[in-house]
């Protein structure tokens, strides 16, 4: 007898598809939240209202935690809320565009993140009272924030510079803007620099990249490795 699709059939494969491609990574790409409907003739999508999102379990993303307050992205916007649960989330932007990547400067009152509020992602900053956001980096493509320092700089990664779309390099900018300074190693990504800034934790290689590595013998796992290196002496080591 010939197998026949019905509806349904039709309808869980689409669900399938849409968790696929819709899926945590592609939305810090730059595509964003999408409310999923599903009736009797199909699957409608929509973006999804704030008010919605904050009822969904699972949709905040991004968090970062100061000595007093709590931060994170839900449906393309910026909440914040104290720690302590005293009173609820506010929203603190409501504009178009992704943000991403979440960061308390070192005395708490200022947020730095990454956001494609003009062009491709920059990074900006964002006082916890509210306001319109300062963009701090004018670079041509992706730009992703790792960490605020102690040193009031923020410290990022992009490939604008590397002339390949693979390869990131590691920089520092002043949290006030001024000329992005690249760090004394070849490639990086999501990093970390200790306080004094003498040490660097980092990642060689981009996220993306991961299934694109070969590797002669296979480990199990395509994680990428971690590298510790103190900038001082330009000393380098695989920590994993």
């Amino acid at each position: 007898m010939e197998d026949k699709i019905n509806g349904k059939t039709v309808v869980a494969i689409v669900v399938a598809l849409h968790l696929i491609f819709c899926s945590p990574s592609h939305v810090i790409r730059g595509q964003g939240f999408m409310k999923t409907l599903i009736t009797e003739d199909g699957i409608q999508g929509r973006p999804a209202q704030a008010s919605d999102a904050m009822a969904r379990r699972g949709l905040m993303q991004f968090p970062a935690i100061s000595r007093t307050h709590f931060a994170f992205v839900c449906a393309n916007q910026i909440w914040i809320v104290p720690r302590d649960g005293s009173a609820a989330p506010v929203q603190l932007t409501n504009g178009p565009g992704t943000k991403t990547r979440l960061a308390f400067s070192p005395d708490g009152q200022t947020l730095a993140f990454s956001a494609t509020l003009h062009s491709n992602p920059n990074l900006y900053t964002l006082p916890i009272t509210g306001g319109t956001p300062t963009r701090i980096t004018y670079l041509p493509f992706n730009v992703y924030l790792c960490q605020w320092t102690q040193r009031n700089e923020l410290l990022f990664y992009t490939d604008s510079l590397s002339f390949n779309f693979l390869a990131m390099q590691l920089f520092t900018v002043n949290s006030n803007g001024g000329v992005p300074v690249k760090l004394p190693v070849p490639y990086g990504s999501e990093a970390a620099l200790s306080p004094n800034g003498d040490w660097l934790a980092y990642t060689p290689y981009w996220p993306q990249t991961n299934l694109r590595q070969t590797r002669r013998l296979y480990f199990g796992r395509i994680a990428r490795d971690s590298w510790i290196s103190r900038l001082r002496t330009h000393e380098s080591k695989k920590s994993t």
